[in-house]
């Protein structure tokens, strides 16, 4: 579950009194007759965040969004299920099974179509396409601010985490013009995942998303990513946490920690499963090897032809402060930075989760940038904003601690010690793909 630091704050004063319920006598009592009380349940649209449900999930029956949800396409057999995986999951995926990133996507991959999905990808081009539109939207408002000579709607805040917008929807409203309208990764592919099959001649598929974050369950359900034409359908059809993944896998018998990394013909006998499954014994021949390779012709992943490499973006956030910075100093300054050169972020007093990023030039400051994670980094910015203290530009916001890395939906070990050194792990999966995490 998440952390607590996830947790959107809510004070209770205890010497307040609420209102009081009084209980009638039911003139009914005792009459024998026993009435039923049907199940209550609730869409994710209905969803505040406020994490009550994962302390409490017996209390509210949610329906959507989940792995009997993503199984029972499955087994219905009545669309080709895509998956895209987020580059996040699969470096705690590495982690947790003591693999490389890129080793880590392989048997993800083997193992899901041998479940019976047709397709799967990594984020690769949605995460491009998104981090470019970030950095053109951000160019855009910053130079209509200069020629304005106000800063009406900057800071530019980043919009790609869903807890972090949903709390703004609902607590800060204010924000909200502020806010960038890039759709996130997981809805890019959403996006192109539709629009190439249809261009393609293929009939609608059902698409799922492997994401770092709970909260990706309640932006996948928003009406504005309706797939077009169809108000009904989502551009992603279920959102599952790398948590949940890892205990559905399981449970079909599934051990990546054992499972073979080919990209070949998945043989009835290539994987430890228990051969009275129906999804297995459909999907038994199944072969893996489009596996995050193309749709309609258009390469969809960061994973290169001999599948012996992949590119990620920088930072555990989705790279967009990095990104946006490397382009606005590149084409507003003419200030170059090398790829992979590491940029000059400074801690605010001494922590990780907040950080500055400044531009000078001729002694100038032109640019200044922030990263902070973790609600507690993010009302202090928010205060900052709110007084017309707020110096930034741009300012990338995420819910939790540690970024996506950290995400809620995260596989996690026994222990906070054990915790901080899952994620040291995740952390050198997710830069080098690559590499060993051991």
């Amino acid at each position: 579950t998440p952390s607590q630091a996830c947790v959107k704050p809510i004070q209770i004063d205890p010497t307040r009194s609420g209102p009081r319920i009084e209980l009638e006598e039911d003139s009914a009592a005792g009459s024998g007759h026993v009435r039923s009380q049907a199940v209550a349940k609730v869409t994710l649209n209905d969803c505040l965040a406020c994490s009550g449900c994962v302390t409490s999930a017996e209390t509210v029956l949610i329906t959507q969004q989940s792995t009997k949800q993503f199984l029972t396409q499955l087994e219905k057999g009545s669309h080709e299920v895509v998956v895209s995986v987020s580059p996040a999951v699969r470096a705690s995926f590495a982690a947790h099974y003591g693999l490389t990133s890129l080793e880590t996507f392989r048997r993800l991959s083997a193992a899901l179509q041998r479940l019976g999905c047709t397709q799967v990808f990594d984020c690769g081009l949605g995460s491009d396409l998104s981090l470019i539109e970030a950095a053109a939207e951000f160019q855009h408002r910053f130079s209509a601010a200069a020629r304005e000579g106000r800063r009406q709607h900057l800071p530019v805040v980043s919009s790609s985490c869903p807890g972090w917008v949903c709390y703004a929807e609902k607590r800060e409203g204010w924000v909200l013009p502020h806010l960038s309208t890039v759709k996130s990764s997981q809805q890019v592919m959403g996006t192109l995942v539709h629009r190439l099959s249809a261009a393609a001649g293929r009939s609608r598929p059902f698409h799922a998303a492997i994401m770092p974050c709970f909260d990706k369950k309640l932006e996948a359900s928003r009406p504005d990513f309706a797939v077009a034409g169809n108000p009904e359908a989502r551009e992603v059809d279920c959102v599952l946490s790398g948590a949940e993944v890892v205990g559905m896998l399981a449970d079909k018998g599934l051990d990546l920690a054992d499972a073979p990394a080919s990209f070949g013909d998945v043989a009835a006998d290539a994987m430890d499963v228990d051969g009275t499954d129906t999804i297995t014994e459909r999907s038994a021949t199944r072969t893996v090897a489009n596996v995050g390779s193309s749709l309609g012709g258009v390469e969809l992943s960061n994973v290169d032809d001999a599948q012996a490499s992949m590119r990620v973006p920088s930072g555990g956030a989705g790279g967009y402060c990095e990104y946006v910075f490397r382009c606005a100093a590149r084409d507003l300054f003419g200030v170059h930075f090398d790829d992979g050169a590491p940029l000059p972020w400074k801690a605010v007093r001494g922590s990780a989760d907040m950080r500055e990023l400044t531009l000078v030039v001729d002694g100038e400051t032109k640019l200044a940038f922030a990263a902070a994670h973790g609600f507690r980094n993010i009302q202090n910015v928010l205060r900052k904003m709110k007084s017309g203290r707020c110096k930034y530009d741009y300012v990338e916001l995420m819910a939790c601690p540690g970024a996506c890395l950290n995400g809620g939906g995260q596989v996690r070990p026994e222990g906070a010690a054990a915790a901080k050194e899952r994620l040291a792990l995740v952390q050198a999966a997710y830069s080098d793909p690559a590499g060993g995490v051991t």
